[in-house]
């Protein structure tokens, strides 16, 4: 047995494979014909299986160029197998080699395999679709594209967000439009001697006619808290959930509710809004 420092490497062994085989030209034209056809047939096998994952739904539809691409290089990796043989280069050594530079493409792309599974799972367990408003790393907006790496969401402004799938997983996410509707609330701040239940009437019925706001369920008001100085009434309001923001809705509802309180002849005093969420959904745990 050779000790460590006889040991000749990899690389020395594989040159002097090459230097020891018998090379011949008609060897380098049967190598090259098969590098040639293997080239053709990898293209085409990926052209048709990614046809065939697409139409047969066989995978998800973001894998799809994923698994064809994987197909066509599989083929190139036997056609190049195949023209070394035919030189005589020992296949073992190609396969070896194979391996190895399979290993360190699969830690270089780690993030990547990791996001591509996370897009497998979000595309078949995911707990938000395409249109849904969600929250994710404190980024609101509303889901435009599930890609098999990342997914991208829109916000109120315009702005656009690709966030990986991995992320997704890893983080609570948000959905806000898991229901139909959404609901906010708003306070406002009355006189003291202010008629309650009229006040109350006002409220809603300027309410049914507001744009933006929902009548079912129906608009609500409460009284939250009554002493000597003022009545201060909580309003609540539904909008659809597909809104990326309450803004529009809220300030819809302190419109029509000021325009109304103010031609009944009610006094008003200070309007202190806050926002308000129904019971919200979160993307599956992915931990087992």
């Amino acid at each position: 047995m050779q000790d460590s420092g006889s040991t000749t490497s990899v690389a020395d062994q594989v040159i002097d494979e090459l230097n020891s085989a018998q090379f011949e030209l008609s060897d380098f034209i049967v190598a090259a014909g098969v590098l040639i056809i293997g080239a053709v047939l990898g293209r085409r096998a990926g052209r048709y299986a990614g046809r065939w994952f697409r139409d047969s739904r066989a995978v998800p539809e973001v894998i799809s160029n994923d698994a064809a691409a994987g197909v066509r290089w599989l083929i190139y990796l036997i056609a190049i197998g195949t023209a070394a043989n035919v030189i005589g280069v020992n296949v073992a050594w190609f396969g070896l080699a194979a391996i190895v530079v399979l290993v360190v493409a699969v830690l270089i792309l780690r993030p990547q395999v990791q996001n591509l599974a996370a897009g497998i799972v979000l595309t078949t367990r995911s707990a938000f679709t395409l249109g849904d408003v969600i929250e994710v790393d404190h980024k609101i907006g509303s889901v435009v594209d599930i890609g098999s790496h990342s997914t991208a969401i829109e916000t109120i402004d315009g702005t656009r967000f690709h966030i990986p799938n991995n992320t997704l997983l890893r983080q609570t996410v948000v959905v806000y439009s898991a229901h139909e509707t959404r609901r906010s609330t708003f306070d406002l701040v009355l006189a003291p001697h202010t008629d309650r239940d009229r006040a109350t009437s006002v409220i809603t019925n300027a309410l049914a006619q507001a744009p933006v706001i929902v009548n079912d369920p129906a608009p609500d008001v409460v009284a939250s808290e009554v002493d000597a100085n003022a009545v201060r009434l909580t309003v609540c309001v539904w909008y659809p959930s597909g809104m990326i923001s309450d803004e529009p809705a809220i300030d819809a509802a302190i419109r029509a509710t000021y325009t109304a309180l103010e031609g009944a002849g009610l006094e008003l005093h200070v309007f202190d809004v806050s926002i308000v969420d129904p019971p919200t959904s979160k993307a599956p745990d992915n931990d087992g």
